[in-house]
């Protein structure tokens, strides 16, 4: 048999909530005539072969053998199922790009997701101040009031006329496009506003969700979804970033993390006047017009400035500061420890040794050192944002912006050392060594093109807090 290449590694970022998904589609043992692909499948690891006509490729058309135990499924099927999961799309279209006999086009939008796990209207001032400032880099964005429970975008912009409920203005299936555009307000002539759904009626499901989304995203460079306490798990896996605003207590980051768990990129936002800080300050406490959010102001500067860097990443840097363009920098382990102190990297062990004189020895217990002991010496660090990858349940991702002691400790520590926090019997941790090559393999789900590593920390004399830390270095 002619050997075929395969190309399954175009899925290798598929979760294990997606394999299932996948394992459900009509697949069948005979082979199919006309365009369509024929793939290995286990549920343990997902595509183990691909191979035939690849959605949104050219292939050249010839006589195939494929293995025996290949199973069959046309490629229109195929590809509904990578629009209908737009994180995973992202990632194959990544992957498919760097293939250069291989071209596609599939309007993809940038997509925000705002949430809250609080009261009060900050969240939803900060969705408008993120879409006004968006608009200014790339083009047509739109505000998007997804909380069946308040429209509270709604009440803070100042609209000509009141905008329709689109839950309440469509017809039919037939003209669902053009019944969405009737419902869309334009605000300014690069931001507008849609009302998605109202506690009146049936909130959209997910598969509506999808769908509505794929259409906005032939029309619109933006979408920012504002949800408030509105849980939506396609919005959260799908979107490239997650805005949660929550208290900063373990519980509420816990919350804000389990919420979005699976996705790629989370950011803890915190209210307060922290000039220096990624903050709600009080400007966020009151409704101000659309062109006032879309002003470079002082109180706002640091927010703005963070928000437009993670907008422009393109790339990763472990264990690196991110001075360069379009890179964001990502600190774990001993390299977040040394941020937090204000350290250099060369400094670090000093600082590992320091601390661990100051621990109170635990073995043989559950750790190593007592769990009081390590938060009451880290609440000493430094009130500085973060980066780091914290591993949800079975996925690694992306955490931006940390506060509470616990939350700090588990980043920087790995299980075993410090024990991993668990909320509604989800764990959170530190990434670990596996984590390490999962998270590289899920990076393009949030649009992230490449990822570099700095040279590992070489501690000269670690004792044993220090020499686990030097191991668990990506």
């Amino acid at each position: 048999m002619e050997k075929q290449e395969s190309y399954h590694e175009l899925f290798v970022s598929l979760t294990h909530e997606e394999i299932v998904s996948l394992l459900a589609l009509p697949w069948q043992a005979e082979p199919i005539l006309g365009e369509a692909v024929a793939a290995i499948l286990s549920e343990e690891v997902g595509l183990l072969y691909l191979n035939g006509f690849i959605p949104f490729t050219e292939i050249i058309k010839k006589d195939r053998k494929y293995p025996q135990d290949a199973r069959y499924l046309k490629t229109d099927i195929l590809a509904q199922y990578l629009l209908e999961n737009r994180s995973l799309l992202r990632a194959y279209l990544s992957r498919v790009e760097k293939l250069s006999t291989f071209t596609c086009e599939v309007p993809q939008s940038y997509i925000a997701h705002v949430t809250s796990e609080q009261p009060g209207m900050e969240a939803a001032n900060f969705a408008i101040f993120l879409g006004a400032h968006l608009q200014r880099q790339s083009g047509k964005t739109l505000l998007i009031d997804a909380d069946p429970q308040n429209q509270s975008l709604f009440s803070l912009l100042t609209f000509s006329e009141e905008p329709k409920l689109l839950t309440e203005n469509l017809q039919k299936p037939t003209t669902f496009k053009n019944d969405l555009a009737k419902v869309i307000v334009p605000l300014s002539p690069n931001i507008s506003y849609l009302n998605l759904q109202s506690l009146s009626l049936r909130p959209f499901s997910e598969a509506e969700l999808q769908r509505i989304c794929g259409f906005l995203e032939m029309d619109f460079d933006n979408l920012v979804f504002y949800a408030g306490r509105h849980e939506s798990r396609w919005l959260s896996l799908n979107a490239q970033i997650n805005y949660c605003v929550c208290e900063n207590t373990l519980k509420s980051e816990q919350s804000a993390l389990i919420r979005h768990r699976g996705s790629l990129h989370t950011v803890l936002l915190k209210k307060g006047d922290t000039p220096y800080l990624p903050r709600l300050g009080k400007v966020f406490l009151k409704k101000r017009e659309l062109t006032a959010w879309a002003q470079e102001e002082n109180e706002t500067l640091a927010l703005r400035t963070f928000i437009l860097h993670l907008y422009r990443t393109k790339r990763l840097l472990l264990a690196g500061d991110d001075k360069e363009e379009n890179t964001l920098g990502v600190y774990t382990g001993v390299d977040l420890f040394a941020h937090y102190l204000g350290l250099k990297r060369s400094e670090a062990e000093k600082a590992l040794k320091l601390l661990q004189k100051k621990l109170t020895a635990h073995y043989p217990k559950k750790t190593f050192f007592s769990t009081s002991s390590f938060l009451k010496h880290l609440k000493t660090l430094l009130e500085t944002a973060a980066t780091t990858i914290l591993e949800i349940g079975s996925e690694p991702q992306l955490v931006s912006c940390i506060d509470s002691v616990e939350l700090k400790a588990a980043a920087i520590l790995p299980a075993g050392i410090y024990p991993a926090t668990t909320y509604k019997d989800i764990r959170i941790a530190a990434c670990s060594a596996s984590g390490f090559v999962r998270f590289k393999e899920r990076i393009e789900r949030g649009g992230i093109t490449s990822i570099f590593t700095k040279p590992k920390i070489p501690l000269k004399n670690p004792n044993a807090l220090a020499a686990v830390m030097e191991q668990l270095q990506p």
